[in-house]
């Protein structure tokens, strides 16, 4: 058939009739896939609607697939922003890769629409996933579409509204905040079973509020002992800023402590919180679900699929809320004191670390002490700490039965004077040597 001329828009190529089109700015050609001039109209009317109506971004970010746009954002976070670390890249690669992009990867980006986004979120309930962990995922994909936006790729009203139709869940976050923290029973029976040159990290996050993933990149050089203070680097905290953090003494002497195992075992470490052969701590969820499981403080559970596997009773991320409640419970610091050491940057969040039951428990104690005329002593006695250690030994070594540990540490720790218990333990021996340990009643 020999090729007729064609009305504006409309030429020939390889024997089909192509259309070109503009839209924003850019230059838009297709093939009719026909040699019938008025199939091809009906296909460019077609597709100018399509544009129009935000079904097609036009060009080739029709065909992109949603894989594309994932690794679009994810060498977005190779960039050094305020907000993105290389911890941060690691977490949000290792989410998307596990199970967004398995679920949408394959498909083209403009057939994303709402009932896809609420089979994801159906699919990973089922699983288990939290409401929590579903708004995480699903905003990994939204702000990959919305980088495409901003990038040109594709268009602002082809991106599916996650939060309008179900998907994300706004309330979610408020309703999932966890509350836990680790006690100082809790520290203290689980300290033992974690590896050696984990406990001293453990028992720093727990009294500094320290985030686990700035403790990992704390080296010894940013720890001040005579100024007892210490440094995170800028892009090594969660805000990317550079934060200079007081080191109370009871920190100071478990970092020595740790300093000499760590002169001894590793010392051209530069990390304060490295590993048995000097390189930086990565995760370490098994060890600490081991260990949890030792001290009693997990469970072994079967998922959906009926695989085993140990859920904790406590997280790494409590003892961040455990020194947030003793910093404004135990020790009298006042809210704003406390956002200094967490740095968190409202007083909302900063409550939402503060255990309630604990300023309850606080008021109580205060009340029956000022009505049995017995005023609470809020001294710290500093070998407190070695003596709760050295009992928990003797009571792991089975010198104490379980009656004379919980006496005995209830003397310890002063509450003979503060409620009128009598442990009824008297040793002469009293410990000396030991773990830093929490005087928190």
């Amino acid at each position: 058939m020999s090729e007729v001329s064609l009305p504006e828009n409309l030429y020939w190529k390889d024997g089909k009739i192509w259309f070109s089109i503009r839209h924003n700015g850019r230059r838009i050609q297709k093939s009719s896939g026909s040699n019938l001039i008025d199939v091809a109209k009906a296909k460019r009317n077609a597709t100018i609607a399509k544009l129009e109506r935000g079904e097609l971004s036009g060009g080739d970010p029709d065909r992109v697939r949603v894989n594309a746009l994932l690794d679009d954002y994810l060498r977005s976070l190779e960039i050094p922003k305020r907000n993105y670390t290389s911890e941060y890249h690691y977490t949000v690669t290792k989410q998307v890769d596990a199970h967004v992009r398995p679920f949408f990867g394959e498909y083209r980006a403009v057939k994303v629409r709402p009932n896809m986004l609420l089979d994801y979120q159906r699919k990973r309930l089922l699983e288990g996933a939290s409401q929590n962990t579903i708004n995480h995922e699903l905003g990994y994909l939204r702000t990959a579409f919305n980088l495409a936006v901003a990038c040109e790729k594709f268009l602002r009203n082809a991106v599916p509204d996650f939060v309008k139709c179900g998907a994300i869940v706004r309330s979610a976050a408020k309703q999932g905040v966890r509350q836990g923290i680790i006690t100082p029973e809790q520290l203290q029976r689980l300290l033992p079973e974690l590896p050696r040159h984990l406990r001293a990290m453990a028992e720093f996050c727990w009294w500094t509020g320290v985030r686990k993933k700035e403790a990992r990149f704390l080296r010894w050089r940013q720890v001040d002992f005579e100024r007892l203070r210490f440094k995170l680097l800028k892009g090594e905290t969660k805000g990317g800023n550079e934060e200079t953090l007081p080191l109370f003494k009871v920190v100071a002497d478990i970092l020595q402590r740790h300093k000499q195992w760590h002169d001894e075992f590793v010392p051209d470490s530069q990390w304060v919180f490295g590993n048995p052969d000097g390189s930086q701590v990565k995760g370490f969820d098994s060890y600490w679900k081991s260990a949890c499981l030792r001290a009693g403080l997990a469970s072994v559970v079967e998922d959906k699929a009926g695989k085993k596997r140990i859920k904790p009773h406590v997280r790494f991320h409590d003892t961040r809320r455990s020194a947030a409640t003793q910093l404004h419970i135990d020790y009298g610091m006042s809210l704003d004191d406390v956002k200094a050491i967490t740095r968190h940057q409202t007083d909302e969040i900063a409550i939402q670390y503060i255990k309630r039951e604990s300023k309850i428990e606080h008021v109580r104690r205060t009340v029956d002490a000022a009505m049995s005329g017995v005023t609470e002593d809020r001294t710290v006695d500093p070998t407190i700490p070695d003596q709760l250690h050295k009992i928990a030994s003797m009571h792991k070594d089975g010198l104490l039965t379980d009656r004379e540990f919980a006496a005995a540490k209830a003397k310890v720790l002063g509450i003979v004077t503060t409620t009128g218990y009598d442990s009824g333990y008297e040793k002469q021996n009293a410990p000396e040597t030991g773990s830093a340990m929490p005087a928190s009643t």
